[in-house]
């Protein structure tokens, strides 16, 4: 099986979408499996549903003895407070991981 890239597969769908074919003559054709390229496809889909959902909120330091400290707000169910010195690559982790 040839390993592709996720831009790869993005143009595979691309061209699969303009091709007017059914998912499976268009598997069947370039010689893909049909059940792994409809699993591919949704899988990159949510991917890509996720990130569009993401957003940032505004936040405010509420006193002098809490300025090192920030509140994240996630749909009104969810405070967290932690230190301003948390990596931004794993609070972004963190925010994906809570809203999946």
């Amino acid at each position: 099986m040839k390993r592709r890239t996720e831009t790869q597969w993005r143009a595979l769908f691309s061209e699969f979408k303009a091709s007017g074919m059914t998912a499976q003559a268009f598997c069947q054709e370039r010689g893909l499996c049909s059940k792994y390229f409809g699993r591919k496809r949704k899988q990159l889909r949510e991917k890509r549903e996720t990130a569009s959902s993401l957003s940032f909120a505004r936040v405010a330091v509420s006193s002098r003895r809490e300025r090192d400290m920030i509140e994240l707000c996630l749909d009104d169910t969810l405070r967290l407070r932690m230190s301003t010195s948390v990596s931004t690559r794993w609070l972004a982790e963190l925010v994906r991981q809570l809203q999946a």
